[in-house]
């Protein structure tokens, strides 16, 4: 009796981008569910983390998508860079109340009794 074991392995397909200034970004698919066809797809940026997409395909067509990512997400690194790969400061709203030292204040509404 031959016994054959399955590898619990899920297979993966990187593509790292390496600065000169040793800054890099990191293109990176996961198999999903060990089904050959589908993907999870995710990029790593020095700023933090973005989920991509699902990919349906083998792990050539894996590899262009991927590529095309880097390459439609470069201005977004490029302006993290700028920012010396901080994340970007939330923007402040405007319709919001605001008390003498610029924070937030604390909203107080009254009811008249009748």
């Amino acid at each position: 009796m031959v016994l054959t074991y399955k590898s619990t392995a899920v297979a993966q397909v990187y593509i790292v981008e390496r600065e000169a200034n040793g800054d890099q970004r990191v293109a990176r698919a996961f198999q999903m569910n060990n089904n050959p066809k589908q993907w999870s797809a995710q990029i790593e940026h020095p700023a933090g983390t973005r989920q991509c997409s699902n990919i349906y395909g083998n792990r050539g067509d894996v590899a262009v998508v991927l590529a095309d990512y880097l390459h439609r997400t470069r201005n977004e690194y490029l302006q993290e860079a700028a920012r010396g790969h901080r994340p970007e400061a939330p923007r402040r709203d405007a319709n919001v109340a605001i008390n003498d030292l610029g924070e937030p204040a604390e909203i107080t509404t009254f009811r008249s009794h009748r």
